[in-house]
């Protein structure tokens, strides 16, 4: 049987504005399987650790824009580095066969990091998909093509532009018998 969940991933990031907290909503995404849920947050964790933490020798960054400082282990003593803990977490095989586990169980899986400028979390919610709703079974002789019925013409419809009508009633009938009988130009003349 196949799977039926469906999994809702986000990335959230939140940290200190003006004074408060705000949380922002970095990426959100529904993918089928466990393995694509966990592929697209290693996706997301290297992204938001590259744009927080990127490769002093990267192109784009100018060179004084880099400022060191001083790390600790995830968890460790020290100045917590988020972008060092989400590496961590995406090439950790053993935290991720932990994460893949838990949600092919059905059970939701989330990755927290705390850094200097906020606090970024993933997360993995495993969501039931409805059945879909029933086809109800075809009437006997339903499935026949059959032209549709023309009850405006058998009966008249009052809704129906009487156009044509009138355009008939204005020109007479015996006003076309009359010009045939008198030889009008129009009419063709045969000799004998």
């Amino acid at each position: 049987m196949a799977d039926s969940r469906v999994y809702l991933v986000t990335v959230t990031g939140e940290g200190p504005v003006n004074g408060g907290t705000v949380r922002v909503v970095l990426g959100t995404r529904q993918v089928v399987s466990p393995q694509r849920a966990l592929r697209w947050l290693r996706a997301q964790a290297r992204r938001i650790a590259d744009g927080l933490d990127p490769d002093p020798c990267a192109v784009w960054v100018p060179r004084a824009a880099l400022v060191p400082v001083r790390t600790g282990a995830p968890g460790g003593p020290g100045v917590l580095d988020g972008p060092a803990a989400l590496r961590w977490w995406t090439d950790d095989p053993g935290e991720q066969e932990t994460a893949r586990n838990r949600l092919a169980s059905g059970t939701p899986y989330a990755f927290t990091t705390t850094d200097t400028t906020g606090r970024y979390t993933l997360t993995a919610v495993p969501m039931p998909v409805p059945p879909p709703n029933p086809t109800p079974a075809p009437r006997p002789g339903s499935n026949r093509h059959r032209k549709p019925r023309r009850w405006e013409w058998r009966w008249g419809n009052p809704f129906r532009r009487r156009a044509p009508e009138r355009a008939r009633a204005r020109v007479p009938a015996t006003a076309t018998a009359t010009a045939v009988a008198a030889g009008s130009p129009r009419t063709p003349q045969h000799s004998t």
